[in-house]
C-alpha cells in the first residue's frame, strides 16, 4: 500500500510541471474545482515575484553603466499583485480568464496566467 501511495504522489508531482499544462487542461481543472489550479497559480506568482526581485537587485546594484531595465521590464510582465491579494483570488481571476477566452486556451499555462493577471492587476505607470 505504501508503494502505491508513493507512486501516486510521484505521478501527481510530475504532472504539475508547467510545460504539461495548456489552457485546455487548466480549464478542465478549473471546471472540476481541482486544487491543483491554486497550486499552479501560486507557483507562477511565487516565481514571478522572485524574478522581479532578482531583476530589481541586478538593475539597481549593477556596477557597470549598462541599462538592464529592459530585463526588469520583461520579467515584471506588467503584473503587479496587490498587497493583501490571496492565492485563491488569483486562481479565480485565472479560471475566469480561461472561461472568457476560449480562443486562447491552446497557449501554454504560464502564458495564460500572465495574461489573466496582467488584465486584472496591471502595474500603474
Amino acid at each position: 500500500m505504501r508503494k502505491i501511495v508513493t507512486l501516486v504522489a510521484v505521478l501527481i508531482a510530475g504532472s504539475a510541471r508547467a510545460e504539461f499544462y495548456d489552457g485546455n487542461g487548466l480549464h478542465e481543472l478549473c471546471r472540476s474545482e481541482n486544487p491543483a489550479v491554486i497550486g499552479y497559480v501560486a507557483g507562477w506568482v511565487g516565481k514571478h515575484e522572485w524574478d522581479k526581485g532578482v531583476a530589481f537587485t541586478a538593475v539597481h546594484n549593477h556596477r557597470k553603466q549598462v541599462d538592464l531595465s529592459f530585463y526588469e521590464r520583461q520579467i515584471n510582465d506588467n503584473v503587479c499583485v496587490p498587497v493583501g491579494a490571496k492565492v485563491g483570488q488569483a486562481s479565480d481571476i485565472f479560471c475566469k480568464y480561461l472561461l472568457n477566452h476560449p480562443e486562447d486556451r491552446h497557449f501554454k499555462g504560464q502564458t495564460l496566467v500572465a495574461a489573466a493577471l496582467r488584465e486584472a492587476w496591471p502595474c500603474q505607470r
